[in-house]
């Protein structure tokens, strides 16, 4: 697929997600399913791999969503994975859940430009979620969680973006308690998208600069 040469991965850590701590057994649970995941794309036998129901529910979600968006075309992110020289080793400490989730995107290359903590509002919900389908239904219960406290939003760049979307799938069903809630939000998008959702939220006594980021 070709995508604008602007794009870029953002990461939002919702409320829930940005409090969230994984302990040592959750952080290296996710990186050794991260790395079957991996070792999946890269042609290793899904029911002999480490962590396969995570192996498998990641490729159903892809496979449920590729009809309407491209970007989770599996043989496009089985061409990114075949491209790494080293897979994550496993080695994971316990922390916040934003820092075990970057540790995932760095393994694949990804560098991230912007990191900000601020408080989402209306205007920047509906930025991000209106006309989505699936959030309509549940807009009476999203909203509120979405505005139960601050959050982290993260811009990345580089070549394997469309392979970082495994890593939401990964980390939702790992770690969600409820569906509805899923923790941290990640989707590809443009620089000038990513930026203008910068300047809808809500960051007390800081300015945007003209990249978007905070100074």
């Amino acid at each position: 697929m070709t995508r604008p040469a602007d794009s870029e991965l953002l990461v939002i850590y919702k409320p829930e997600g940005l409090r969230r701590v994984c302990t040592d057994d959750e952080a290296r649970h996710l990186v050794l399913a991260w790395t079957s995941v991996l070792r999946w794309l890269r042609g290793a036998d899904p029911d002999e791999l480490p962590e396969s129901a995570l192996v498998g529910h990641v490729a159903r979600k892809a496979a449920l969503r590729i009809p309407r968006f491209p970007e989770y075309d599996v043989r496009l992110w089985a061409e990114h994975a075949r491209g790494l020289a080293h897979l994550p080793n496993g080695n994971q400490a316990a922390g916040p859940l934003a820092g075990v989730v970057a540790g995932l995107l760095t393994s694949i290359h990804l560098q991230r430009t912007c990191q900000e903590r601020c408080w989402l509002n209306r205007v920047a919900i509906e930025h991000l979620y209106g006309g989505v389908a699936s959030f309509e239904p549940h807009r009476q219960v999203l909203i509120p969680r979405l505005l139960d406290g601050p959050v982290s939003i993260e811009r990345w760049t580089g070549q394997r973006l469309e392979l970082a979307l495994a890593s939401k799938f990964l980390v939702r069903r790992a770690l969600s308690a409820e569906a509805v809630t899923n923790l941290v939000h990640v989707e590809i998008t443009t620089a000038d998208r990513a930026a203008n959702l910068l300047k809808a939220v809500e960051i007390p006594a800081m300015l945007v600069d003209e990249s978007g980021c905070m100074r």
